[in-house]
């Protein structure tokens, strides 16, 4: 059997279709195919029931990933095992976010970072897709939902509260609290993402007809507000640091709750827990506003290796 198999069977068994598999592996529709073919004549059992919607896992199959995937993790960290020791010890930790969050959040606090833990290398990779902490492509990842998966450890971070934000040059003499959303120039999310709460928002208050940009980038949003092109939704973390006032709104926002997520088999690497602190720590203080942190009563509030955060 070649073990290569086994990774285009598992990406077949979690996209749900040969073309989404061969999409994510880089590779051509007919390879995977082929790959899957060789390993079921290998292994004698048929792994994958084709269906008008696309495979799903047979009895057998099933079986077969529950034994690959720990394989699949142990493949990886003794990848990760031989870049450290290749590095002199050196621990690389990737982290998986969006280009804001990456930027605007986590690049500033970097030094914190390079002063409590000197041998940790982390690459910080920007990304609108989402990467597969099962298979490794990220160490750490940050995402807005909740993840199902029961591999991953998720801890919830500080919310990020929300509010429409112009600047001074655009309200003029105006009262932000006088201002009618209904005749101004707004600026939001686009449905790239989905039926986001962002983008929900605009929908739900009447207001769609008075957007007159749309955008994927946060960035793209606080550069256009500060830039004077309208009131725009974003984070008070954002916002009020470029020196946005805000404007009342007339329904209420929900703070969106980012997730920090890691896979269980990395959940006590100490430089992933040292990452991930930073992490925590660099969310709390763009929360704040750079005000020092409130005294700590409670249990440490590092990352702690429990399902569901």
């Amino acid at each position: 059997m070649d073990w290569g198999d086994l990774a285009f069977f598992l990406a077949v068994t979690r996209t749900g279709s040969l073309g989404a598999a061969a999409k994510r592996l880089g590779v051509a529709t007919t390879t995977v195919s082929r790959r899957i073919d060789a390993l079921e004549a290998s292994l004698g059992l048929p792994l994958l029931e084709r269906r008008p919607d696309g495979v799903r896992a047979t009895a057998h199959g099933a079986r077969i990933v529950a034994l690959a995937e720990p394989i699949e993790a142990q493949a990886a960290e003794l990848e990760r095992a031989a870049l450290t020791l290749r590095e002199g010890g050196i621990a690389r930790v990737r982290v998986s976010a969006t280009e804001t969050v990456i930027a605007d959040l986590l690049a500033p606090r970097l030094p914190r970072l390079i002063e409590r833990a000197p041998d940790v290398r982390v690459e910080l990779r920007s990304s609108a897709a989402l990467v597969s902490l099962a298979r490794h492509e990220a160490d750490l990842a940050i995402r807005m939902s909740r993840p199902t998966d029961s591999a991953l450890i998720a801890k919830r971070l500080p919310a990020l509260r929300l509010g429409l934000w112009a600047s001074a040059g655009y309200l003029g003499r105006r009262a932000p609290d006088a201002i009618d959303l209904a005749c101004e120039r707004l600026l939001g999310y686009d449905e790239g993402y989905g039926l986001i709460p962002e983008v929900r928002w605009f929908r739900e208050s009447g207001l769609d007809d008075a957007l007159v940009m749309r955008t994927t980038s946060t960035r793209a949003l606080l550069a256009s507000a500060v830039a004077g092109a309208g009131i725009a939704l974003l984070p008070e973390a954002l916002a009020r640091p470029a020196g946005l006032i805000e404007v009342p709104s007339p329904r209420g926002l929900v703070p969106r709750s980012p997730w920090l997520l890691v896979h269980r088999d990395l959940a006590r690497v100490p430089a992933v827990r040292a990452v991930s602190a930073w992490i925590v720590e660099s969310i709390e203080h763009a929360v704040r506003g750079g005000r020092p942190p409130r005294p700590a009563n409670g249990p440490d509030r590092r990352f702690r290796a429990r399902p569901g955060g």
